[in-house]
């Protein structure tokens, strides 16, 4: 029995083999097979070939031939199954790829959500940046060759005065790792003290840093208010140290200031300038980006 299934005569028909190991039967658009209970849609165009239900879109089979369950592996092939057709399959592909696509949006939302929590800042990104000089180039190499920087803990200083784009090539680096969904955290320490201030486990929230691939802590300086805050700017920095995870700043220290800091960040700088080296450290200058 051959041909188009919804040719006169066919749509509803019952047949079964000579050796009636099993019934197959279409009623209204289903194709069943009485041996494993499955239902098949068919669709106008499909055919039977041989007993097998055939695609007619792809020409590949909807069905196949298996032995019975518990029958020897030389027994005839006497029950039908479902199998999945070419276009089918593609179907399935195309899902799982769409599937795929919106759940990497789904964690690279809940990413920068978490580690870049200031709506202004998740538009600092390279493709936002109208200059592309030179210090675009320095940033977007290291977001670039970051496994490889991330593997021997290199961080970056970016340090100048105010408003010289310091704060938006640190951010952009993080923008840039986050769409390939690493783990970054930017932050300042006036925010670290205001959340640490209502952290119900202290020690907890401090440890959580290091839970970053990267971490950018913004407006570094000399500027805090109790050695309190200096003990646990050291306890974030040093832990990252030694764990060899590397931490972009920014800050408005002077060139001079970073090689000879003075004693209340000494051992806070020293950690930072060896864990960037001499090629990591980048001055920034020019005029206040932020005065029209």
């Amino acid at each position: 029995m051959e041909g188009n299934i919804f040719k006169k005569g066919f749509n509803e028909q019952t047949y079964s083999r000579d050796n009636g190991a099993f019934i197959e039967y279409w009623t209204n658009r289903r194709y069943t097979a009485d041996q494993t209970g499955q239902t098949i849609e068919v669709e106008q165009g499909d055919y039977l070939k041989d007993g097998v239900l055939y695609c007619g879109k792809c020409d590949t089979p909807k069905t196949k031939f298996i032995a019975p369950l518990g029958a020897t592996e030389d027994a005839p092939k006497t029950d039908i199954v479902r199998c999945v057709c070419r276009c089918e399959k593609d179907a399935f592909d195309d899902y799982d790829l769409k599937q795929k696509v919106h759940d990497e949006a789904k964690y690279i939302k809940a990413l920068r959500d978490n580690g870049i929590p200031e709506g202004r800042l998740r538009e600092y990104t390279f493709e936002n940046d109208t200059e592309k000089g030179q210090m675009y180039n320095n940033a977007k190499s290291y977001a670039d060759a970051f496994d490889y920087f991330y593997k021997i803990g290199k961080g970056l200083i970016f340090y100048g005065p105010c408003g010289t784009g310091k704060t938006f090539y640190a951010v952009a680096i993080a923008n840039a790792l986050i769409d390939r969904m690493i783990p970054c955290k930017v932050t300042n320490f006036a925010t670290i003290s205001n959340e640490l201030q209502s952290a119900g486990n202290k020690q907890a929230y401090i440890d959580s840093f290091n839970d970053y691939r990267l971490l950018v802590i913004d407006d570094f300086g000399i500027e805090r208010d109790t050695s309190f805050m200096d003990e646990v700017v050291y306890q974030i920095v040093n832990s990252r140290y030694i764990a060899k995870k590397p931490i972009i700043i920014t800050t408005n220290l002077t060139k001079d200031e970073l090689n000879h800091p003075a004693d209340k960040i000494k051992r806070v700088v020293s950690r930072l300038v060896e864990m960037s080296g001499d090629d990591g450290r980048f001055e920034f200058t020019g005029k206040d980006k932020r005065i029209v």
